[in-house]
């Protein structure tokens, strides 16, 4: 499991109940391609000017990942094409990523600004095969919740029986409703891939590659121990 999928499972299982506001066909800034494209490069350096990052941020790049970034990316020399893949906020932070494209590699680079304009995350992993492998172990009933929750959020009406309180209440109508809005722009829902799960003190979260007619999609879905869903969270791939 890839450490970007992680970090959206660690986020529904710390916060109980989390979801990441998508935008289905986000407008590039240019002013944020440009610095995407700046911190691509210093990547490739190991050149990090940590007066743009926040103190977190600052914190999280030590030595040891900014070389590791340094060694993986370097290689790649000169990136062709920079196509912005979704834009979304979440926590009070504005999260873009990007498909940048290399002479025979292509990666996905997510960087995320904090309200003040700094930089919250940054994130370079290889960009997926269009069709991912699903891992061993699925379970056919929690597969088959996990399309019908999709479809049902799709559809703007899901069934409140199925969630734990406190997620009923988070997921109001009106959020229900703009989710579904930019979840249809996606398309039918071609294919799930399980991509694997992870046991927290309070249940059990699933993840999902969901391949769409126009974009494909990380979804997590977690179940309590009464198997009462206690978070969901889509992203855009």
């Amino acid at each position: 499991m890839t450490r970007f999928l992680a970090a959206a499972i660690v986020a529904i299982a710390l916060l109980s109940v989390a979801f990441v506001r998508v935008s289905s066909a986000p407008a590039d800034d240019p002013k944020v391609n440009a610095r995407a494209k700046e911190w691509l490069e210093r990547a490739q350096k190991g050149d990090y000017d940590r007066s743009q990052f926040t103190n977190d941020m600052s914190a999280a790049m030590t030595d040891t990942a900014a070389s590791a970034a340094k060694s993986n990316l370097d290689a790649l020399g000169p990136p062709v094409a920079f196509t912005l893949r979704a834009r979304y906020e979440v926590d009070g932070n504005t999260v873009y990523v990007y498909r940048v494209t290399f002479k025979d590699a292509t990666w996905n680079e997510q960087i995320s600004f904090a309200g003040d304009g700094k930089i919250s995350g940054l994130y370079f992993r290889p960009a997926p095969a269009p069709s991912e492998t699903a891992l061993p172990g699925e379970n056919a009933g929690i597969a088959a919740k996990v399309k019908a929750e999709f479809l049902a959020w799709q559809r703007g009406q899901i069934d409140r029986t199925r969630y734990a309180p406190a997620a009923s209440e988070a997921f109001n109508e009106a959020l229900v409703s703009k989710v579904a809005a930019e979840l249809t722009a996606f398309g039918t829902p071609n294919s799930f891939v399980y991509r694997g799960k992870i046991a927290t003190g309070g249940g059990t979260i699933y993840a999902y590659h969901v391949s769409c007619v126009n974009s494909d999609v990380w979804m997590t879905i977690g179940f309590d121990a009464a198997s009462k869903i206690n978070g969901i969270a889509f992203q855009p791939e």
